[in-house]
């Protein structure tokens, strides 16, 4: 099963920066991966493998920060990949593109609404 929020990542965060800063951050975390879905969905469309090899490397990182682990790791399995020479794409990477669209949900949810 697909791990949509580490609740002990977001947990963290609020005893490290607090409650009012942890919401700002994840406001801007559901914001710019809205971005990165708009980007990675047209470079799918297109097969722009470089187009997805950038979004991708962008999205491993700002993920796992906020504890969206499923996606984290999809991410980097897709980047790791493109980051070789023969830069492969399989069919299976479009499952981000849901993954990611289940996860904002999931943050949305629960955490946008008291932003």
């Amino acid at each position: 099963m697909d791990i949509l929020i580490d609740e002990s990542v977001i947990e963290n965060m609020k005893e490290d920066l607090g409650e009012d800063t942890c919401q700002i951050l994840i406001g801007l975390f559901i914001e710019e991966t809205t971005s990165l879905f708009i980007d990675l969905k047209n470079a799918f469309e297109a097969m722009d493998l470089k187009a997805i090899e950038n979004a991708t490397h962008i999205l491993k990182n700002s993920a796992v920060l906020y504890g969206a682990t499923s996606v984290a790791a999809k991410a980097k399995e897709i980047n790791d990949r493109l980051c070789l020479p023969s830069k492969l794409a399989t069919s299976t990477d479009y499952q981000l593109l849901e993954l990611i669209k289940t996860t904002l949900q999931a943050y949305n949810n629960k955490y946008y609404k008291v932003i």
